[in-house]
């Protein structure tokens, strides 16, 4: 079994419900967007334009997850402001959201 394997399994096991844009259902893991991290992704300009907590989701590679999409979680809808993807010997294997 490979990496690509490995993490859809965990994320299939143990991942968070989600809908991206409010129909498509997913499986990812949750982390709060902290200060440190925020500062580390946005720049004070995009800072001064979140109103609610940002949030860093990680996801399957072969999601369809876009800049502008929504993702809801617990009835919140948020908006993907960015998306890092991430490869293992040219699979993509898992992708990074944070959504605001």
């Amino acid at each position: 079994m490979g990496y690509k394997e490995r993490l859809d399994n965990a994320f299939k096991k143990y991942g968070e419900d989600i809908l991206l844009n409010g129909t498509i259902p997913m499986k990812g893991f949750f982390q709060i967007l902290d200060q440190n991290r925020m500062n580390a992704y946005f720049d004070s300009v995009e800072q001064g334009y979140i109103d609610k907590p940002g949030l860093i989701v990680m996801v399957p590679g072969d999601s369809s997850a876009a800049v502008g999409n929504t993702v809801t979680r617990d009835g919140r809808t948020y908006t993907i402001k960015k998306v890092a993807k991430f490869r293992i010997v040219n699979s993509l294997v898992m992708q990074t959201l944070l959504l605001t």
